[in-house]
């Protein structure tokens, strides 16, 4: 598989993407929303960097040229709804490594699925 620069340029944004919502979260969400328990129990450093490679993998085989809008569709649930669903459980969960891993791995499989329409 070749990288192009449009490819590359697709992974950078998610990467910003995510750290922009890490920061979000930390420093204007869970402060805001504490009293509805979204706080944050400041997961560790290898739950977060396995939840962001789950979250990034997707951006290395999807269509990035949109073509039909299905397409559209599908980066946009990627972006506002896949994401977010990986990233954020790590900040309220007491226990990182519990079965939401298996959520996780099945909502991988399953957007894999819908990646190429």
């Amino acid at each position: 598989m070749q990288l192009r620069v449009g490819r590359i340029t697709v992974v950078f944004g998610i990467v910003i993407y995510i750290l922009a919502l890490y920061i979000a979260y930390v420093h204007l969400i869970s402060p805001a929303y504490s009293y509805y328990r979204l706080t944050n129990l400041h997961p560790p450093l290898w739950i977060v960097l396995l939840s962001s490679l789950l979250a990034i993998l997707p951006s290395f085989w999807s269509e990035y040229h949109v073509q039909r809008p299905s397409q559209v569709i599908y980066w946009i649930l990627y972006l506002f709804a896949y994401i977010p669903v990986i990233i954020i459980p790590d900040f309220i969960r007491e226990n990182a490594w519990d079965s939401f891993w298996i959520f996780k791995v099945v909502r991988f499989c399953r957007l894999n699925d819908y990646s190429f329409f």
